[in-house]
């Protein structure tokens, strides 16, 4: 069975191999042996960058995806919720019922509620 090492514990025994073979006294083994330990925790605890160096571009492209699909769907359900208020809805409360009555689901496939209708019609004007 093989033994898992730390990234630190790694790190130490590359270090103490480097100052055996480079120094010959002990008190400069000793002191770069220190040093060495001290530069390999505080690269260990560093943290790194997001990978995506354009991370901002990349959320702006997010956003401007959401809110186009969002506007499909508007486009959409907006002739079916104006079909319910010809046949005599007048709350969102009776819309949403109309619309479920029907067989129509939000854009993430839940039953209507007067809320999400709502945000429909305000969101259309």
């Amino acid at each position: 069975m093989t033994q898992h090492l730390s990234r630190y514990r790694v790190l130490e025994m590359f270090a103490e191999s480097v100052v055996k073979l480079e120094l010959g006294d002990k008190d400069n083994i000793e002191a770069a042996f220190t040093r060495i330990k001290r530069q390999a925790k505080k690269a260990l605890n560093h943290r790194a960058p997001p990978r995506n160096e354009n991370l901002e571009q990349a959320r702006k492209k997010a956003v401007a995806s959401t809110k186009r699909k969002a506007a499909e769907f508007r486009a959409f359900i907006m002739p079916m919720i104006k079909d319910a208020q010809k046949e005599g809805c007048v709350s969102t409360r009776q819309i949403a019922e109309w619309l479920n009555k029907k067989g129509y689901s939000t854009s993430r496939g839940f039953a209507w509620s007067s809320g999400s209708v709502h945000r429909i019609i305000t969101a259309a004007d």
